[in-house]
């Protein structure tokens, strides 16, 4: 995963504050996307571990590229644990065809995505 949109042209979400569920079509675009995106990941207004110690949390407003690439990264882990033979083209295409639909471009469904991958035999 990478941050080049030759790869993948990805761009970054806004969550909605003060909302714990919020629908994928309530999230706002991030400062931070790819002009070309093709894909959305939720990055910013989120809370996170905090590095002051093992019980503290930290909620940040910003996000950009560099939390949607560990975020599909980690994606992509998962999707390889289900199937170790799927290939990185496959990969970005499932994340395509099983992301939520929204005025603004798709938006990255995590449980549709490993749902929708055929586990190695």
């Amino acid at each position: 995963m990478t941050c080049d949109p030759d790869f993948l042209p990805i761009g970054t979400l806004k969550r909605p504050e003060n909302r714990p569920e919020p629908a994928a079509a309530d999230y706002t675009r991030g400062c931070f996307s790819a002009p070309s995106a093709v894909l959305y990941v939720p990055a910013a207004n989120r809370t996170l571990a905090s590095f002051r110690g093992p019980r503290l949390y930290t909620y940040d407003r910003l996000g950009a590229m560099s939390w949607t690439v560990p975020y599909l990264a980690g994606l992509a882990a998962l999707g390889w644990q289900v199937n170790p033979a799927i290939t990185p083209r496959e990969m970005t295409e499932l994340w395509q065809r099983t992301a939520v639909k929204t005025a603004f471009g798709l938006v990255i469904d995590p449980v549709k995505f490993l749902a929708s991958i055929k586990p190695a035999k």
